[in-house]
């Protein structure tokens, strides 16, 4: 049983047909997720080549922000900051249009009710406009507060130079995101992020809610039919043929369905996924927990629950957790796990589901969506928590990402 809109697979055309029959549907299923961009074996960033511009490298802790990457370059420079340490670039040739950048998302919930100081120290080279940027958003996206040095931007050539935007974040604000951008051509660096509260006696600069949100280019599997008639489910994985997913009356906890997920061959080559998607508008500016109750037997890899959250560019990843550093293995009766993530304010999808890698089988019952409060951890692969900003001079990158990130099933 499926709760808070969601449903449990369907039975009819769920079943995996046997012999080269079932092949061939389950080939042409992973086909159609991947047609979508949905198929979980690649919930990366990236994008089709021609689509995506090599030199762009965003920066652990960081995500890309902008409207275009033609004509830039972003990444770390290893040696250019301050003290000789690490720090950001963005280059601009010229003619190049739009801007490019690299931000932060942040939960608001620390800061509500307090005035908001976003500093860095900014070096620039033959610059059309570069800057700084400081927005608040509520839970609707609605930006309650914004400020991107606009009215003094930094311009043509100079050393480095502290610069600064302070808001004050309402008490019904839901996000705060930050960074700095490249307008045009030119060379910047920026290093020495800092993001403090500070009293009434420091000015606010905001500049008023700032500009319409970018559209999503993103596909969305609205287009494209479930994976079987009826079915509210999607199948994924790297290699659903060696697998077998049904909908098995009665094998749920109290005797209702469960979904069964089984190894169909001694050693399969990959994993299988289910995979659903719900709309984040209701979620945006919460920690969303997923949790459904699982029954292992003979689990030789590994299975678990996952859940990722994806932006408003194609392939591009928010969040996500696979219960990799906490897979479910071996043999063991019913069992509830969970997995919680910020959704921010301009995620445009939600993907959950559970999976399995390897050998053995597991049933699944009773998947639960709902929202909790900042007392609830994240357990976000790709950061280590989302109320607080991490590698903000560009030298300590968060471990979980040091460390090589999401694995198995999310490589990035």
């Amino acid at each position: 049983m499926l709760v808070s809109g969601t449903e449990a697979p369907e039975a009819r055309g769920t079943r995996r047909p046997s012999g080269g029959r079932r092949r061939g549907c389950a080939r042409s299923r992973l086909l159609l997720l991947l047609a979508g961009g949905l198929a979980f074996a690649s919930p990366g960033p990236g994008a089709p080549p021609g689509d995506r511009v090599p030199a762009i490298e965003v920066p652990p802790g960081w995500e890309q922000a902008g409207i275009s990457t033609d004509g830039y370059e972003l990444g770390l420079d290893p040696s250019g900051g301050r003290g000789g340490s690490s720090c950001l670039r963005i280059r601009g040739r010229p003619g190049a249009g739009g801007f490019l950048g690299a931000m932060q998302s942040l939960e608001a919930w620390p800061y509500r009710g307090r005035r908001l100081r976003l500093a860095a120290w900014v070096r620039a080279d033959g610059v059309s406009r570069a800057h700084l940027f400081l927005r608040v958003y509520n839970r609707d996206r609605r930006r309650l507060a914004f400020d991107n040095m606009e009215s003094r931007p930094i311009r043509g050539s100079g050393d480095w130079a502290l610069h600064q935007v302070v808001l004050d974040v309402p008490e019904d604000a839901a996000e705060v995101a930050f960074g700095a951008f490249l307008h045009g051509q030119g060379r910047v660096w920026a290093d020495d992020f800092s993001l403090t509260v500070v009293g009434p006696e420091v000015p606010v600069t905001a500049t008023g809610p700032g500009p319409p949100s970018v559209p999503s280019d993103r596909p969305s599997e609205r287009d494209h039919p479930p994976a079987a008639p009826g079915s509210a489910w999607l199948l994924g994985g790297t290699a659903p043929d060696d697998y077998e997913v049904e909908l098995e009356p009665g094998g749920g906890r109290d005797g209702s369905a469960a979904a069964v997920l089984r190894s169909a061959t001694e050693r399969p080559a990959g994993f299988v996924a289910l995979v659903r998607g719900i709309d984040p508008a209701e979620h945006r500016g919460r920690r969303l927990r997923l949790s459904a109750w699982v029954e292992a037997e003979a689990v030789t890899g590994r299975a678990g629950l996952w859940m990722r959250v994806d932006g408003p560019r194609y392939r591009q990843i928010l969040a996500f957790d696979n219960m990799s550093p906490r897979p479910i293995r071996g043999t063991g009766g019913w069992r509830r796990h969970e997995v919680v993530l910020y959704v921010p304010a301009h995620a445009t999808r939600i993907y959950f589901g559970a999976l399995l890698n390897g050998p053995g089988r597991i049933r699944v019952d009773d998947f639960r969506l709902e929202p909790v409060g900042p007392e609830v951890p994240v357990t976000d692969l790709l950061t280590p928590g989302s109320s607080s900003p991490v590698n903000l001079d560009f030298d300590h990158p968060p471990a979980v990402l040091e460390a090589g990130g999401v694995d198995g099933e999310g490589r990035r």
